[in-house]
């Protein structure tokens, strides 16, 4: 051995792990494939520069642990489920045709016993997703196949280490009997059970309290998964068996763009798994696999047995689904690849004397071919797949740039943690921390607190490898400094915190809070976190009604769709919006083909709000969808909810997130002089006449009964006091759903002079009162309303209101005025 002074060797050791990534992309193999051949050529079977020391063995041994977890954890649960029946067809298939096919082959042809045989063959029915990247890159990674080979590795890698399992207690001198399969099974079943239910309930826990700005949350994730393993030992069990297990317990509370599974995967692929990579490599031996026949032979056997049954398998599933042609290599593709859970049952096998080196080396041969080979058919195969998908299907902006206000660092690691969670993986992306500084003499020290907590944003996000680009502004208004900074940068989101002590409805928002919802020209978010996201067991997506209108409902549910796979977790979505409503399709087509979704349809917001306060919990986030202060979709019962539920669940994550701020905000607002005009109805109470008497008129002449009218009467007030809302000056529109009207109405009082209308708070020269039925077309409500927005801001209309002394007047301009714009032809 020629390098033997500890410190040398670990460098050395460090050194080949460094360069093999890059030397890798350069000669375009797999980075393992490298890292097996430094190791057999290094080791004592090759030159032996190295020796396969205790610490190379230790920290190979965590590695062959370290690997499996990372399988365990890239398991999608939703996909799983969803495709349950399929993947486990499939899941079976490809495990039955490589481990009959596998162990005939092995037993017949080779001088193998039937468990070394039955071993050999585990190995090539399990598989890794080592081309899975590729068809995520290509946008099929929701696809139904690529979906169905996903939940089929859950199945075939358990059966196969099951199968190891099985034969390496054989191997240390269990005898099979009744007793034996109990133990195993059983063993199975408990260590499973325990791993599944206490991973879950200690981390929520433990995350909770300790942030994940330390190592601790590392520390405890590497903790459990270690003592886990070693736990499998007394279940009769091997400890990659108890870590791919902890892996699928971990999977739903590690969101994959956080700090904590970036330090998981740099730990892994840094350190550990190398080790492991190094150390299998040094037990083989070059010599013997390139000199020898049988060893050759071995080896080309195995290759081209795993590669025909899983090609078979797929073919079976394939044509059992009637998949597309382009599916079945594809399924191939991802399938084929052999890596983690079939080196680290090889290096098991050799590690008990089931099998000798000649498989160890033949395992090489294997990787070296089926890794390649996978990606080539997933780059191929996944390409035509692709093409053949419905493209009409809605697609996540090109471009993104994420403004985040932070004031605290408390708060600014929650912000950013839910920015690089909300983000699109098929988007630019840019999140742009801003720090806004008032200018009020002593700037200096503030810009110094500015920049060392926009330092501390930089630091945080390159724990997650993200890339920020820090805002400062110098300002007199901290609202101005972030409206300004979102039209420089176009933020197409701004997303903002608030403090415990905030009332969240817009009457007693804070300042700064309220002033944005006024001012700030983008998609607008207050985020309300209180404890991490990744210990949320249900996501509430709420559409109070009316908002299934909104023009940005569809990247709501992208988003959302985004946030709740980087959670991990299921979606409760609340609307008004019935199954015959396109809404509803819209919801089920973005949502319920990527995450457990259940779809809650209410006749009426009270219904909603009842139903949420009955079924949410402290361990829930709730995203409500909510309209600009005082627009025409903006509601007052809708606007006070986000306070009612900080008050009952004060320990509730809770986001609100705004429209941008437009005009009219549903849709086309073109005028369309072929639509008659509204049929205006006046209201015949003189100039003065206080609004309850005003109402109360009203509410007479158009109700059938007293009690009727008392109930709109109380309707409409509670609309005057909460939101109207003021077309321009002096013209100012309540507006209500009710069941006293079956049809569209729409009321005008017309004062000589502008006065105040107690409770409103301006002068009104004209009020439009528009009554819906409580269950008529939403659609039709949001036309209605856009049309008198049309109609009043006309300067010309404006100046009658101002010209005419009474309502009747006004409406025969009005019905002239629109008879002189329309066409003649028409």
């Amino acid at each position: 051995m020629l390098v033997q002074h500890p410190l040398a060797e670990f460098t050395l050791t460090m050194a080949l792990i460094l360069i093999s990534p890059i030397l890798a992309r350069r000669i375009r193999i797999p980075e393992l494939v490298l890292l097996l051949g430094f190791g057999a050529i290094l080791g004592p079977n090759g030159i032996h520069l190295l020796e396969r020391g205790d610490a190379v063995q230790l920290y190979g041994d965590i590695g062959k642990i370290y690997i499996m977890f990372l399988a365990g954890l890239e398991i999608d649960h939703f996909q799983f489920k969803k495709n349950g029946h399929r993947s486990g067809i499939f899941g079976l298939t490809t495990f039955a045709i490589p481990q009959i096919g596998g162990t005939v082959i092995i037993y017949t042809f080779f001088d193998y016993s039937l468990g070394a045989s039955i071993l050999i063959a585990s190995m090539f029915a399990s598989h890794t997703l080592i081309a899975y990247p590729i068809a995520t890159r290509l946008g099929i990674a929701r696809s139904e196949p690529v979906s169905i080979t996903v939940g089929a590795t859950v199945i075939t890698d358990t059966l196969a280490l099951i199968v190891l399992a099985i034969i390496a207690d054989t191997a240390r001198g269990s005898t099979p009997g009744v007793f034996f399969w109990i133990t195993i099974f059983g063993g199975l079943l408990i260590l499973s059970s325990a791993i599944l239910l206490l991973i879950p309930f200690l981390t929520r826990r433990f995350f909770r309290t300790v942030s994940e700005e330390g190592n601790m949350q590392f520390l405890f994730v590497f903790t459990l998964t270690c003592g886990f393993s070693y736990l499998s030992y007394w279940a009769r069990l091997e400890p990659i068996i108890g870590a791919f297990f902890c892996g699928i317990a971990f999977s739903r509370l590690i969101p994959e763009q956080s700090v904590l599974m970036n330090k998981i995967e740099f730990a892994g692929n840094t350190l550990f798994i190398p080790f492991f990579l190094l150390s299998s490599g040094m037990l083989i031996s070059p010599a013997v696999l390139f000199g020898d026949t049988t060893s050759m032979t071995v080896a080309a056997a195995m290759t081209l047995t795993v590669i025909v049954s899983k090609f078979l398998a797929s073919l079976v599933a394939g044509t059992i689904f009637s998949y597309p042609p382009a599916a079945i290599p594809l399924m191939f593709g991802l399938s084929v690849p052999q890596a983690a859970a079939t080196l680290a049952a090889a290096m098991v096998g050799f590690e008990l004397g089931i099998f000798d080196s000649t498989v160890l080396n033949g395992t090489m041969a294997m990787i070296l071919v089926t890794c390649p080979l996978g990606s080539f058919f997933v780059e191929r195969a996944g390409r035509t797949y692709a093409l053949s998908l419905d493209t009409g299907k809605a697609t996540p902006p090109k471009e993104e740039r994420v403004l985040l206000p932070v004031t605290h660092t408390s708060s600014a690691s929650h912000l950013l943690d839910l920015a690089f969670l909300y983000r699109h993986k098929e988007s630019t992306y840019e999140v742009h921390p801003l720090s806004v500084v008032t200018d009020d003499g002593s700037s200096d020290e503030a810009v110094s607190r500015g920049e060392s907590l926009l330092a501390y944003c930089m630091n945080h996000a390159a724990g997650a490898e993200h890339h920020l680009h820090p805002e400062m502004r110098l300002t007199q208004n901290p609202v101005d400094g972030i409206t300004l900074a979102a039209r420089e940068i176009r933020a197409s989101l701004v997303i903002s915190g608030w403090s415990e002590e905030h009332r969240l409805s817009s009457r007693i928002f804070g300042s700064i809070s309220g002033s944005l919802v006024d001012t700030c020209p983008t998609r607008l978010m207050f985020a309300r976190i209180v404890r991490p996201l990744s210990t949320t067991k249900r996501l509430f997506l709420l559409f109070p009604p009316l908002t299934e209108e909104r023009p940005d409902r569809t990247l709501i549910l992208m988003e959302t769709k985004n946030l709740s796979q980087q959670i991990g977790v299921s979606m409760e979505v609340y609307t008004v919006a019935s199954k015959e409503h396109p809404f509803y399709d819209e919801i089920e087509d973005i949502l319920g083909t990527a995450v457990k979704t259940t779809i809650h349809t209410h006749r009426n917001w009270s219904s909603i709000k009842q139903s949420i306060l009955n079924h949410l919990t402290h361990e829930d986030t709730i995203l409500t969808a909510l309209e600009r202060h005082r627009g025409l979709l903006w509601s007052p019962a809708v606007d006070r909810f986000p306070e009612i539920i900080t008050e009952k669940f004060p320990h509730t994550n809770m986001l609100l997130l705004y429209t941008p701020l437009t005009p009219l905000p549903f849709g086309d607002t073109s005028e369309n002089t072929t639509e008659p005009p509204p049929f205006f109805e006046p209201i015949q109470e003189p100039t003065g006449t206080p609004l309850p008497q005003v109402l109360t008129a009203l509410a007479e002449n158009i109700s059938p009964s007293k009690e009727d009218s008392m109930e709109l009467f109380g309707l409409l007030m509670s609309c005057a006091e909460a939101y109207p809302v003021e077309i321009s000056p002096g013209i100012v529109l309540l507006h209500a759903h009710t069941c006293t009207v079956t049809t569209p109405r729409v009321f005008l009082f017309h004062q000589e002079k502008s006065e105040t209308l107690t409770p409103i708070d301006k002068k009104v020269r004209l009020l439009i009162i528009v009554l819906n039925p409580f269950y008529g077309d939403a659609q039709q409500h949001l036309k209605t309303l856009a049309r008198i927005a049309r109609i009043f801001a006309q300067k010309e209309n404006q100046e009658a209101v101002e010209t005419y002394a009474d309502a009747e007047s006004l409406i025969s301009h009005l019905k002239i005025s629109h008879e002189k714009d329309t066409p003649s032809h028409l």
